[in-house]
């Protein structure tokens, strides 16, 4: 789950900042300027001081202060960010991780909402948004965001199984059963995957296909016991009672 501030594009934001800074003191003033590249706190303070309405320092800025659990000044700088240009994507995002550690779920929730606006295309951002309101019990309002990631990044494991089981707590198992399947298939090695795809197909009545992703489970990892339960369910199905007791 992408529950982390957007650390890639900050560390591109730092790079382009700092080589700008760089080259336009270089020729004056370049031995002045040494102790503001020490760490990224020194060189978003700098930048605040030399620039105007700098929303990527304010934005990196209240990501020191997020990860040094300062909350109170993160927020600050992620609604002045926010307040320089609303159609940015990362103050709404950051901004509403730290409300949401803040423990005000709704304001969290509308960040994130906002976030997905204004840019819709963005898996992660799909995911995330679902991720929280099914935290919070709108588990509705979260299943179209977990398809979306899921259809936007077909390759991620961690989005199809989200939709997987956005579908099956809504009722809808049948909806549920490809998105398993998909997860298990990108992840052959991860025995929840193919747990998870064994339990959708042996509810679906395919036994055959239940069994193959159990054992897959097992071979993957030989102490999960909810694999040898479902394991022993299903060959309790078959009438294979003996060999059912040995699973339990």
């Amino acid at each position: 789950a992408r529950l982390l501030l957007s650390r890639s594009r900050i560390r591109m934001f730092l790079g382009s900042l700092a080589a700008a800074i760089l080259l336009a003191v270089l020729a004056t003033a370049a031995f002045f300027q040494v102790r503001y590249w020490k760490n990224s706190f020194t060189l978003c303070t700098h930048a605040l001081d030399v620039t105007h309405d700098n929303i990527t320092a304010l934005n990196n800025l209240g990501v020191y202060f997020y990860d040094a659990g300062r909350n109170d000044d993160a927020e600050k700088m992620f609604r002045a960010a926010r307040e320089i240009d609303p159609a940015a994507v990362d103050p709404h995002e950051n901004l509403g991780h730290v409300l949401m550690r803040k423990g005000d779920i709704p304001a969290a929730l509308s960040e994130f909402q906002a976030a997905v606006r204004l840019n819709p295309k963005d898996a992660a951002l799909q995911n995330l948004l679902a991720e929280s309101l099914a935290k919070n019990g709108n588990n509705a309002e979260a299943l179209p965001h977990f398809r979306e990631a899921a259809r936007l990044n077909p390759d991620n494991a961690e989005y199809q199984t989200g939709a997987a089981v956005a579908f099956a707590v809504s009722g809808n198992r049948p909806e549920a059963l490809p998105y398993y399947a998909r997860a298990a298939q990108l992840e052959p090695g991860n025995a929840e995957y193919q747990n998870n795809f064994g339990t959708a197909a042996l509810r679906a009545g395919d036994l055959k296909i239940a069994e193959e992703h159990f054992r897959a489970a097992l071979q993957d990892d030989p102490k999960f016991a909810e694999a040898y339960s479902n394991l022993g369910a299903l060959l309790y199905m078959r009438g294979q009672f003996a060999k059912a007791a040995d699973t339990y």
